[in-house]
């Protein structure tokens, strides 16, 4: 029944103090551990904003991609009469100005989720922007 008793209701030879000893000294460890960094081995955490240089970069990567997509179409004109399948190649074409700057913006250490949506709408625009003038010039090629 003594055995089931806390330490300090222990008394006489029966106290036995060396686990006591091993918890201070653990948490001693712990503590000089926590306080001497080796939390630092984990992963510093994900940006989840951007400053005004990101902000400046996929405004201009969705200048280039726009330009690209547009210059991209008028290539494919020829090869297709259907024009989603003239903006599909052409962004097929452009995709590695795309990948560019997630791969820029994850190195410069911000959230993958936080932009892989912004990148999107920068694609979909430029594609949206594209397809009525692949649709005039279609028009005005037919006699």
């Amino acid at each position: 029944m003594k055995g089931l008793l806390p330490y300090a209701a222990q008394t006489g030879t029966e106290f036995n103090s060396v686990p006591l000893l091993q918890r201070l000294k653990t948490c001693g460890l712990v503590i000089c551990l926590y306080f001497a960094g080796v939390t630092a081995f984990a992963e510093t955490p994900l940006k989840n904003s951007l400053d005004t240089a990101d902000m400046r970069l996929m405004a201009e990567t969705n200048l280039a991609y726009s330009g690209c997509l547009q210059e991209q179409a008028q290539e494919y004109m020829a090869s297709s009469p259907d024009v989603r399948v003239i903006a599909g190649n052409a962004a097929e074409a452009c995709n590695p100005i795309l990948a560019e700057l997630e791969s820029t913006l994850t190195d410069r250490g911000i959230n993958p989720a936080y932009f892989t949506g912004a990148v999107l709408r920068i694609k979909n625009r430029a594609i949206r922007r594209v397809l009525p003038l692949l649709m005039m010039e279609k028009s005005n090629q037919s006699p």
